[in-house]
């Protein structure tokens, strides 16, 4: 077990606590929040992400950093495979992102490659901006609804309460380590990679990204 996984017990404990203190009524509300926040930035994503390189041309700038970090060689496949090599777990979520990865040919040069990659950057910037948007719009939303209200809850209730928020908890840790290992593609720390390489938690990321896949 390394660090990794005490981080995502650590939230897993706090999302419990969260969700018997306020009941399964208010769990259930907030996992429910997260889920339509998450749809909503997936529909907003691409929109944003056009915007954003109309007015900011972040492309370029994604592409001046990737130069300053010496992200110049960039992982490929053999001659004849998709490509760039993607990080094992947020592959899927990144070929959702940009489906153009599956038709560049392994044999492109680098400079399309760090193009590609700096598009790919906008659009992951993009999605992480409209999640984080509209959490924050639901969030403020309920917590004005239910100011003031704190009602007494049955025991049963508070304790399914603590398994819905155990489940936010783990949810948060998920989305945490696949956006980790989104980012691992453009630049990262390589001892934090391979602590997260070798959590548990992302051996769970790992097993759920593929029976979604099926």
């Amino acid at each position: 077990m390394t660090w990794v996984d005490m981080a995502a017990l650590t939230l897993i404990l706090w999302g419990a606590v969260q969700g018997y203190l306020k009941g399964f009524p208010a769990a259930l509300l907030r996992l429910l929040t997260v889920m339509t926040a998450l749809a909503a930035a997936v529909f907003l994503a691409d929109p944003l992400a056009v915007y954003m390189q109309n007015e900011w041309r972040l492309e370029a700038v994604f592409v001046d950093w990737l130069h300053k970090v010496g992200k110049t060689a960039i992982p490929v496949t053999q001659p004849g495979g998709s490509g760039i090599v993607l990080p094992p777990l947020s592959a899927p979520l990144l070929r959702s992102l940009m489906p153009e990865l599956a038709l560049l040919p392994a044999l492109s040069t680098r400079e399309q490659m760090l193009s590609l990659l700096a598009a790919l950057a906008v659009r992951l910037l993009a999605l992480l901006l409209a999640l984080f948007f509209c959490l924050a719009l639901n969030r403020f939303m309920w917590q004005n609804k239910n100011s003031g209200r704190s009602r007494q809850q049955a025991e049963w209730l508070r304790l399914a309460g603590l398994m819905a928020g155990a489940v936010n908890g783990l949810l948060f840790a998920l989305a945490v380590c696949l956006v980790v290992d989104a980012c691992s593609l453009f630049a990262g720390p390589q001892p934090l990679l391979n602590d997260l390489a070798a959590s548990y938690l992302a051996r769970t990321a790992a097993f759920l990204v593929q029976q979604l896949a099926v």
